[in-house]
């Protein structure tokens, strides 16, 4: 056989034992956290301003108020710590908080 043929028939051969190996991953999941995104009019600044809220897990099926942790200058990172205060909230290592950048 031919280098060429050999080369062809272990493509075929792998695109068939890993069919995915190619083909871009495909979000299937929902999204890891929740957050929403609000928007107010500052009379100091004279504009909207942004502001996230992250919800804890059952917020709005219950009655119960929850601490804030705001998270200052925290336009790239409040992802993170969104999550990680979820995940700590869940194993039981610190208390439901809604995490919140002004």
């Amino acid at each position: 056989m031919t280098t060429n043929k050999i080369i062809i028939l272990l493509s075929v051969l792998i695109g068939l034992i890993f069919p995915t190996a190619a083909a871009e991953p495909t979000p299937t999941g929902k999204a890891i956290i929740s957050a929403y995104e609000f928007q107010h009019t500052s009379a100091i600044f004279a504009e909207n301003r942004r502001y996230m809220v992250s919800l804890p897990e059952r917020y709005l099926m219950t009655q119960r108020q929850y601490p804030s942790l705001f998270v200052i200058d925290a336009d790239f990172q409040f992802q993170h710590v969104a999550a990680v205060v979820k995940n700590l909230s869940r194993i039981g290592k610190t208390r439901h908080l809604v995490p919140f950048l002004p």
